[in-house]
């Protein structure tokens, strides 16, 4: 593993040096979706990423190149305070290096019977909460993965997937210390004899079946939490006080009452406390990718000189660093 990721990183620097390839990467992950039965064991995932991300960085500078560290634990407590910590004793090797969050309402998530207040539900009032173990350390995350699909068929009724894809990025957007996402996938190869089967999965297809607006991101109100849903959400979020959230917990909406201690953590989520991390060479992703621009950030001084205005383009470049 470690001779595969200093090879990944030579690479990098391969096409960074190819004139026709230059300024095409971003960043490197160095594991994907470890498992978590070795988060902690002696040459398990801590111990790889504290070895092997100041080796990384002396290769990729972090003014240029993102690190990306995927963690598998739910809650990710445990791998949120290690990278904070990691963070501050080793400020020059995790400068540019954030939580790879990979967030699904699927693989058990989701059950049946579906509906579409499911996933607005969980976006709009839980979700937050599972992102809560980085954004209350100020730990830069980065959706690395997430998607559209709902796991049932009835995702391509009344307009959903517009309405879904809003309320997703609108989270990333306030949420303080989300940096980047991405959507799984830009685009697959469907099947040309069941042009629709998985087509929830492939945001160009979305978008050509008019599922999508070509310009969404550029049109979507994201400077609020799911602003379509209006008083729904401030009213009707259930309670996840004191209580511990994975990333399959439930989420039902409650009867119109008083705003809930839900609505509560999503202000405190999209507090406008800023975080020390843009480089600004990242700010270079494709809009419709997804990549959600996230509300402030700072730049800091031995190693980035972005403004904050950059930051909050909205879309502009759908990048945010």
């Amino acid at each position: 593993g470690k001779h595969a990721v200093r090879a990944l990183a030579d690479l990098v620097l391969a096409y960074e040096a190819d004139a026709s390839s230059s300024g095409v990467v971003m960043g490197i992950q160095l594991l994907n979706e470890p498992t978590n039965r070795y988060l902690e064991t002696p040459r398990g995932i801590k111990a790889f990423y504290a070895e092997m991300v100041p080796e990384v960085r002396r290769k990729l500078p972090a003014t240029r190149y993102m690190i990306m560290l995927s963690f598998m634990d739910s809650p990710h407590e445990r791998s949120a305070r290690w990278l904070a910590a990691a963070r501050e004793l080793d400020p020059f090797s995790f400068a540019g290096v954030v939580h790879d969050t990979h967030l699904y309402h699927l693989f058990g998530d989701n059950t049946n019977p579906w509906g579409a207040d499911m996933d607005m539900c969980k976006t709009c009032c839980r979700d937050s909460h599972i992102l809560k173990p980085m954004w209350s350390l100020d730990v830069p995350t980065v959706l690395g993965e997430y998607s559209l699909s709902t796991g049932f068929w009835g995702w391509q009724d009344d307009g959903f997937e517009q309405m879904h894809f809003e309320n997703q990025l609108s989270l990333w957007n306030t949420t303080r210390a989300v940096v980047g996402s991405f959507t799984w996938n830009f685009r697959i190869l469907l099947a040309e004899t069941r042009p629709k089967t998985y087509q929830e999965w492939s945001l160009l297809d979305l978008v050509d079946a008019g599922q999508l607006k070509p310009d969404l991101i550029y049109r979507s109100e994201l400077a609020t939490l799911c602003p379509k849903l209006g008083d729904k959400v401030s009213l009707q979020c259930p309670k996840f006080a004191n209580r511990t959230v994975y990333w399959n917990t439930p989420c039902e909406w409650l009867p119109g009452t008083a705003p809930t201690q839900s609505v509560a953590m999503a202000a405190d989520a999209a507090s406008d406390k800023v975080i020390a991390f843009a480089p600004p060479a990242m700010t270079a992703m494709v809009a419709a990718s997804g990549f959600a621009v996230p509300p402030r950030f700072a730049a800091t001084p031995d190693w980035a000189s972005a403004s904050a205005d950059a930051g909050e383009s909205r879309g502009a470049s759908a990048g945010g660093w």
